[in-house]
C-alpha cells in the first residue's frame, strides 16, 4: 500500500510541476472545464476554497459545463461546520438511483476522495453501486479507485441510517491511467469488527479491515489496494442484498483476494442454512472472476477468557469448514489466534484494553491494529509447494509463452518467454531438485543440464535480470513454488525474502520479451504453468528417447540394452 502511495504522489507531482500556476484571483473561480481528467469540487453555498471548483445545490449538470447535479430539485445546501472545503455541504435529499452528481471524464483509472458533511452515518454510491460504506460524522473522508469507462462519472450520497443526514462536502478526482485497468485489490465482506470508523476515540470500537492494509507489505498481497466493504450490522444475506457484494463482482479480477469475516450477526437474522448457502454463493462467484478467496472464523468476545473449559470456536466456524472442503479455499481461524494471544499476555484483565470501553465484543484501536496484524499473518500465510524431480516446461499464465534460454546454455545466458519452444535442444525443458526449506533449484536440461535459474547479482531490486548460472550456492538460485487457485504457480526469489517473483517483463505478450524479477503484484504474467513434456510435446519424438518421456536419460539406455539382448538371444535360437 505504502509503495503505491509513493508511486501515485510522484505521478501528481509530476503533472502539477508541468501546469504552469494559476494566479490566486483565479483560482477560486476557476471551472472545472480547465482540466480533463483531474478535479476538485467544493460542495456548498458559502464559498469556495481556494484551488476548488463551486458547487452549489443549484449547479446543474451541462456538457458543456462537464459537472452538475442531474436534478437540482433532490439537493440543497447545508453547513457542515468544519473547515475549508469542510465549512459547507450539499445535501441529498432523495435515494433515487437518477438524484446524482456527474462529471464527464475521458476513459481511465481514477483515484476519488469524498469528503461528507456533518453526517451520523452515510454511504456513497458511485456508477449506480455502493463503494464507500458509513463515513460518519463531521468530515469523514474515504479514498477509492474506481474505473470510468462510459465517459462520466456519477456519484451520490445515500442513506446510512434512518434520517440521518447524507452530504457532500468535497470531492477529488485524479487520473492514476487511460485504460481503467484497476490494480491488484484485497475485497473484504465484513460486519461491525471488520468496517472502516471514522472520528472515534482510541477506546472506542474500531474494525480491523480498515487497518490490515499496514500489514500488507512482505506478504502476496503486498502493494494491493484494501477495498473494505463491511458495515456495522451486518449480515451474509443482507451483505449481499444491500449491494456491498456487487462492486466486489464487477471489479473483481483475477490476481484480487476476497476476504469474508461475517457470521456475527447471522445468529440474529439468519439461520445455519441460509448462511452456508449464501457464502457459498459468494465464493463461487468470487472464484468465477479469478479471485483467491479466504474465509474467517471469526474473533471471540472478551468474556470468552473467562470460561473453563475454553471455547473452540463461534459463529458458524462448521459451516465455513464445510464450504472451505467443499471450494477449494482457504479457512483461517481468526478465533483461536486471537484467544491464544490473550492467553498468552495474561488473559481477561490484560485484554481489557484491547476491547472497546464498557463493550464485550468489538475491539478498540489498540485490539483491531492486533487482529489486522493476525489477519494478515494467517490469510497470507503460504506454503512452498512440492514439485517432485520430473521434466516440465513453464508456461506464463498471461501470454501462454514458454520460459527458455535465448541461446546455448553458459554462464549468464539470458531468459525470455518463447511460442516455439524446441524440445529437441531443450532450451525450455527444466527440472527442480529441492534445495531444502521449501526452496528449489531450477535446472535447464540443455547441453550438461548443469546451468541453474538464477537471479542477476541475487540482487532484490524490480527489474534485476534473470538468467542462468552455474551452480553457486547462494541464494540467486534459489526459488519457492506458490499453488494459485488455478493451477499455476508464482515462482518466488530467496533473495527478495520471497516479496518479489520472476515475471515478463511488462506482462508482454511479444514472442522473446525477457523475464525478470519484480515485487508480487497479482498478475497473471508472474504465474507459470508446470506443463511435463510429455504433455506439451506428446506428438514430437526426440531421437534416443525410448520410453517416449520428453528426455533422453539413463532409462533409456536401460531400455536399449535390454532390447539389444532380447534380440540377440532371439538371433542365437
Amino acid at each position: 500500500m505504502k509503495s503505491l502511495r509513493k508511486k501515485i504522489i510522484s505521478a501528481l507531482v509530476a503533472c502539477a510541476m508541468a501546469i504552469p500556476a494559476v494566479p490566486a484571483g483565479i483560482a477560486s473561480t476557476m471551472t472545472a472545464s480547465a482540466a480533463t481528467a483531474n478535479w476538485k469540487f467544493d460542495f456548498g453555498g458559502d464559498g469556495t476554497t481556494s484551488g476548488y471548483t463551486g458547487v452549489s445545490a443549484s449547479t446543474a449538470y451541462s456538457s458543456s459545463l462537464g459537472y452538475g447535479f442531474a436534478q437540482t430539485g433532490n439537493v440543497s445546501d447545508v453547513n457542515a461546520g468544519g473547515s475549508g472545503a469542510g465549512s459547507d455541504a450539499v445535501q441529498f435529499t432523495s435515494d433515487d438511483a437518477s438524484n446524482t452528481f456527474n462529471v464527464d471524464l475521458p476513459t481511465g483509472l481514477y483515484e476519488v476522495t469524498v469528503t461528507v458533511g456533518n453526517a451520523p452515518r452515510c454511504s456513497i454510491k458511485m456508477e449506480g453501486m455502493m463503494q464507500m460504506m458509513n463515513l460518519t460524522r463531521l468530515n469523514a473522508t474515504e479514498t477509492i479507485q474506481l474505473p470510468v469507462t462510459d465517459g462520466q462519472l456519477n456519484i451520490q450520497a445515500v442513506t446510512g441510517i434512518a434520517n440521518g443526514q447524507r452530504s457532500i462536502s468535497a470531492i477529488e478526482i485524479k487520473q492514476l491511467n487511460t485504460t481503467g485497468v484497476m490494480n491488484p485489490h484485497v475485497w473484504i465482506c465484513g460486519d461491525s469488527t471488520v468496517a472502516n470508523y471514522y472520528n472515534q476515540a482510541d477506546t472506542a470500537q474500531h474494525g480491523w479491515g480498515q487497518i490490515i492494509g499496514n500489514y500488507l507489505s512482505g506478504t502476496p498481497a503486498s502493494g494491493y489496494v484494501v477495498r473494505n466493504m463491511a458495515t456495522s450490522g451486518q449480515y451474509a444475506k443482507g451483505f449481499v442484498d444491500g449491494g456491498q457484494f456487487e462492486p466486489i463482482e464487477t471489479y473483481g479480477k483475477a490476481g484480487d483476494y476476497y476476504i469474508i469475516s461475517i457470521g456475527i450477526n447471522d445468529t440474529n437474522y439468519s439461520n445455519a442454512t441460509e448462511y452456508y448457502e449464501v457464502v457459498t454463493d459468494m465464493v463461487v462467484r468470487a472464484k468465477a472472476k479469478g479471485m483467491t478467496v479466504i474465509l474467517v472464523k471469526q474473533q471471540g468476545r472478551h468474556g470468552d477468557l473467562n470460561r473453563s473449559p475454553m471455547l473452540t470456536g463461534r459463529w458458524f466456524g462448521g459451516q465455513l469448514d464445510t464450504i472451505g472442503a467443499e471450494q477449494g479455499v482457504k479457512v483461517v481461524d481468526l478465533f483461536t489466534a486471537w484467544q491464544n494471544f490473550g492467553i498468552s499476555i495474561g488473559g481477561y484483565d490484560a485484554m481489557t484494553e484491547y476491547y472497546a470501553a464498557d463493550d464485550d465484543l468489538h475491539q478498540s484501536i489498540i485490539g483491531s491494529t492486533k487482529l489486522a496484524e493476525l489477519m494478515a499473518d494467517l490469510a497470507f500465510e503460504e506454503e512452498a509447494a512440492e514439485i517432485g524431480t520430473e521434466y516440465f516446461m513453464l508456461r506464463n499464465g498471461n501470454s501462454g509463452q514458454y520460459l527458455a534460454l535465448t541461446d546455448a546454455p553458459a554462464d549468464g545466458t539470458n531468459v525470455a518467454q518463447t511460442e516455439n519452444p524446441s524440445i529437441n535442444n531443450k532450451y525450455a525443458v527444466w527440472r527442480a531438485e529441492s534445495a531444502g526449506n521449501g526452496y528449489y533449484h531450477i535446472y535447464n536440461c540443455a547441453g550438461d543440464g548443469s546451468k541453474l535459474l538464477d537471479v542477476t547479482a541475487a540482487r532484490s531490486a524490480n527489474g534485476t535480470n534473470i538468467e542462468v548460472w552455474k551452480d553457486s550456492s547462494t541464494n540467486a538460485q534459489m526459488f519457492k513454488f506458490i499453488k494459485q487457485d488455478n493451477g499455476s504457480y508464482v515462482i518466488t526469489t530467496r533473495c527478495s525474502g520471497d516479496s518479489s517473483a520472476v515475471e515478463i517483463i511488462n506482462a508482454s505478450l511479444e514472442n522473446g520479451a525477457n523475464a525478470q524479477e519484480w515485487e508480487r503484484n497479482g498478475h497473471a504474467c508472474q504465474t507459470w504453468f508446470l506443463d511435463s513434456v510429455t504433455e506439451a510435446k506428446k506428438d514430437t519424438s526426440i531421437a534416443g528417447d525410448i520410453n517416449n518421456d520428453g528426455i533422453v536419460n539413463i532409462y533409456d539406455q536401460i531400455l536399449l540394452k535390454k532390447q539389444i539382448a532380447k534380440q540377440n538371444f532371439t538371433h542365437q535360437t
